[in-house]
């Protein structure tokens, strides 16, 4: 294969060095992909692709963890400010994750299946409800919903105490409030336990790693034979 057709760079990611194809434009005598679709390296792609989502699986795992170290150290420190920033950003980071694992809304939960079992995760896993994450997303749309269909008005939102200690409001007018003692997360009549996510995500964290360190690419007859 021509050189102006395909070159081989080195990327460092993590500690380890990945071969990247990078494709330039072609002559007009070469095809625009030169690639053998029949061979056993391009069938590697699979595996590549599986590692790959893998280590963004990671990467938000890790995310989270940080994001629920920033809450515990907020809440010692009373910033208030700071504890919705940190479990904003692990809701994110969920999200994220379940995005990885089911697509976008669930919709590539099929294809997505030989992931989800490489690091033993189940269709009912919390990781994969989003609906809290959405809540603090759109925020904005929830704030026209609130004024549409509230009778009070009331805005009970930025608030760190027990549940039972918010009375005399209606649903629709609990915005984000987290009781530091449940890890309950709630937000209008909705509730979202944090510690069964950083949990989950402890669990899966060691498979996760073994997993994602493993080789890219399969090794082929041609390979093995060398």
């Amino acid at each position: 294969m021509d050189v102006r057709a395909k070159q081989l760079l080195f990327k460092i990611l993590r500690g380890k060095v990945y071969v990247v194809c990078c494709r330039f434009r072609p002559t007009s005598s070469q095809p625009l992909y030169a690639f053998d679709l029949t061979s056993a390296n391009f069938k590697n792609m699979d595996l590549m692709l599986l590692r790959t989502f893998q280590q963004q699986v990671l990467t938000q795992c890790e995310f989270l963890l940080l994001a629920a170290d920033d809450v515990n150290v907020s809440l010692n420190n009373h910033n208030t400010t700071r504890v919705f920033y940190a479990l904003q950003n692990l809701l994110n980071a969920a999200a994220n994750i379940s995005k990885a694992l089911w697509g976008q809304g669930g919709r590539l939960a099929a294809q997505r299946r030989t992931l989800r079992d490489s690091i033993g995760i189940s269709d009912d896993s919390p990781l994969r409800n989003v609906t809290m994450r959405n809540n603090f997303e759109h925020f904005d749309e929830r704030l026209d919903k609130w004024w549409n269909e509230s009778e009070r008005h009331n805005n009970v939102d930025f608030n760190i105490m027990p549940k039972s200690m918010i009375v005399g409001a209606d649903s629709i007018d609990l915005f984000r409030n987290f009781d530091p003692q449940t890890t309950d997360l709630w937000f209008w009549s909705q509730e979202f336990n944090t510690q069964e996510i950083i949990t989950e995500v402890q669990r899966i964290l060691p498979t996760l790693r073994a997993e994602a360190d493993k080789p890219h690419l399969e090794a082929t007859s041609e390979s093995q034979a060398e």
